[in-house]
């Protein structure tokens, strides 16, 4: 029976949901999740009025909406897990929120914060994830004129990085980078700084256009002769790209 083995929550713009009437409704953006499950097959779930008529339903669909900004992903053990079978009839039945009225305290993003409050108190995470996550930490800072360089001496690395990842996609139908096809604009956003025995490593928010942002790893040695080098744009199995609201960590990959 497969059981639940992540979840990562997705975001899109109003205008796909409710296209007449986006200023009618409390989100300034929709929430969803997909669900990963241990078979390698995966859900998509969400909470919205999609029949403007005041009163929410929940959709539950075959398979994965990957092509939205994602915020932030949690992974569960899957021996003995959660199974999914279980977690959607709750869903449906049990979360309070089929066929219910959508106002400030009951939407797409309190959907969401039920779903993930349920599997935390229903699932187990891993305590290799918890470390790491735990490590992952930044103290972040505004962009300063040092930080600002930094991003910009690496900025033709993103570009060429980026139309790397649009190849993948191409050829292996993949989905991290298909969301936005250039990169429209290039504006170091938020940093955080890690200092190792060779120098700093330092991490970026770039925002790219269209409400989109990448997250992007450089590294400045102590060895002043040396010049700042590009290290990667954090992507995962789900995506690179990302929302404002998702945070900055450190990543290696």
């Amino acid at each position: 029976m497969a059981t639940v083995a992540s979840i990562v929550t997705r975001e899109r713009d109003l205008s796909y949901v409710y296209p007449t009437h986006k200023t009618k409704y409390v989100d300034q953006v929709h929430l969803f999740v997909v669900v990963h499950l241990s078979d390698g097959t995966s859900k998509t779930v969400e909470y919205g009025d999609f029949d403007d008529d005041g009163v929410g339903t929940i959709r539950v669909i075959e398979g994965a909406e990957t092509i939205h900004a994602m915020i932030e992903a949690h992974e569960f053990e899957t021996e003995n897990g959660y199974p999914w079978l279980e977690f959607k009839k709750w869903i449906i039945n049990l979360s309070g929120y089929e066929k219910t009225p959508v106002s400030p305290t009951h939407s797409s993003k309190t959907f969401n914060d039920a779903l993930l409050q349920h599997l935390n108190q229903h699932c187990k995470r891993p305590a290799l994830i918890n470390a790491v996550a735990a490590n992952a930490k930044l103290e972040l800072k505004n962009p300063d004129q040092n930080a600002i360089a930094i991003f910009n001496s690496v900025k033709h690395n993103v570009i060429e990085k980026v139309h790397q990842l649009h190849e993948s996609d191409a050829v292996h139908h993949t989905h991290i980078f298909d969301k936005q096809q250039n990169i429209d604009a290039y504006k170091l956003i938020l940093y955080g700084v890690r200092e190792v025995d060779y120098g700093f490593i330092y991490f970026g928010k770039i925002y790219i256009g269209h409400s989109n942002y990448i997250h992007v790893r450089a590294h400045k040695y102590h060895d002043a002769s040396l010049p700042i080098e590009f290290h990667s744009i954090r992507v995962t199995r789900d995506s690179a790209i990302w929302s404002d609201s998702a945070e900055l960590v450190f990543f290696d990959a």
